[in-house]
């Protein structure tokens, strides 16, 4: 099912299927949804989620991680290990080879 952001003629903006876009609504883009939804505002002032200031889970590390994985005991405490020593994982496998 396609979403489409639409705008109705009071100005309220919504996210719904393409299927149920009505004859006085017109569709917008995403950019332009965000900035009137609000959305752009709170991203820009409170960063981490949530509408309210302090709000939302708070980033635990500088960058986003991508994945989780589940680890046995040792290979956390490795993990841990080459993350307090900057362990240069680039330099280790050129070395391999």
């Amino acid at each position: 099912m396609k979403y489409v952001y639409v705008k109705d003629p009071e100005g309220f903006v919504v996210k719904k299927p393409a299927s149920e876009v009505g004859a006085e609504e017109t569709v917008i883009s995403a950019a332009e949804y965000h900035a009137l939804s609000g959305d752009d505002y709170y991203t820009e002032h409170f960063t981490h989620g949530g509408k309210r200031k302090g709000a939302g889970r708070k980033a635990k590390y500088s960058q986003p991680l991508d994945r989780q994985m589940r680890v046995t005991e040792q290979e956390r405490q490795f993990i841990l290990f080459a993350r307090e020593h900057n362990v240069d994982y680039i330099a280790l496998a050129s070395r391999i080879d």
